[in-house]
C-alpha cells in the first residue's frame, strides 16, 4: 500500500534532474504570476509584483548564464585549439651587438615550431629601431648563402650599419622575418 503523504520523487528518464528543476521552477513562477495578476487576493501578506518580476528577471538571466557560459567556452577554447595547431613560428632576438659601429650584428634565433624558409634573402628581413626602418646588407650564421632554410633554434645574424646609434643610449628594435614572424627587443645600453 503507498503511503498518501510520501511524495514520489521519480525523476523522468529523459532530460535528467535539471530538466525536472527547470520544469518545476518555470510552474512555481507561472503560479507566482498568476497569483499577482488577480487570481490571488492583494490582501493577504506575500510579495509584491516589483519584487516577483526582479525575481524572474534575476532567474533568467542566471538561466541564460548556465546556457551560454558552456557554449561560449567551448567555441573560445576551441578557436585557441585552431591558432595553437596552426603553429605560427616565433623569432627572438638573443642579442646586438657592435652598436655604434658601421656592420652591427643582430642576432635572431628561430624559436619554432616550424623552420623558416627564404631567410638567407636580405630582402626577407626587416629591421626598424626606433621606428626607423634600416636597409640588412646581409644574413649569416646558421643561414648560409646556398642555404635559405632557417632551422629550429638556428641563429641568424643580420648585419645592419648601426654607426648612427649609440652604445649607451636605450632602443626599442623590431625584426620582421620570413613567413610573417616579427620580434621586438629593448636595447639598453651601457
Amino acid at each position: 500500500m503507498r503511503d498518501p503523504y510520501v511524495e514520489d520523487v521519480t525523476l523522468p528518464a529523459r532530460g535528467g534532474r535539471k530538466r525536472a528543476i527547470f520544469i518545476e521552477l518555470i510552474n512555481w513562477l507561472y503560479i507566482i504570476h498568476e497569483g499577482i495578476r488577480g487570481g490571488l487576493s492583494m490582501k493577504r501578506a506575500g510579495i509584491s509584483r516589483v519584487v516577483v518580476e526582479v525575481i524572474i528577471l534575476v532567474i533568467g538571466v542566471a538561466l541564460a548564464l548556465l546556457i551560454f557560459s558552456p557554449i561560449g567556452s567551448y567555441i573560445f577554447g576551441a578557436l585557441g585549439r585552431i591558432s595553437a595547431v596552426s603553429g605560427q613560428t616565433t623569432i627572438a632576438i638573443l642579442t646586438v651587438s657592435g652598436m655604434g659601429e658601421a656592420n652591427g650584428m643582430i642576432y635572431v634565433k628561430n624559436l619554432g615550431p616550424k623552420d623558416l624558409s627564404g631567410a638567407n634573402s636580405t630582402t626577407a628581413w626587416q629591421v626598424f629601431i626606433d621606428n626607423t626602418k634600416l636597409t640588412v646588407s646581409g644574413v649569416g650564421g646558421a643561414v648560409g648563402t646556398n642555404d635559405e632554410v632557417l632551422e629550429v633554434d638556428g641563429v641568424a645574424e643580420l648585419t645592419v650599419n648601426l654607426s648612427a646609434y649609440s652604445a649607451t643610449s636605450s632602443y626599442t628594435i623590431i625584426v620582421y622575418g620570413p613567413g610573417g614572424t616579427q620580434t621586438e627587443y629593448l636595447y639598453r645600453g651601457g
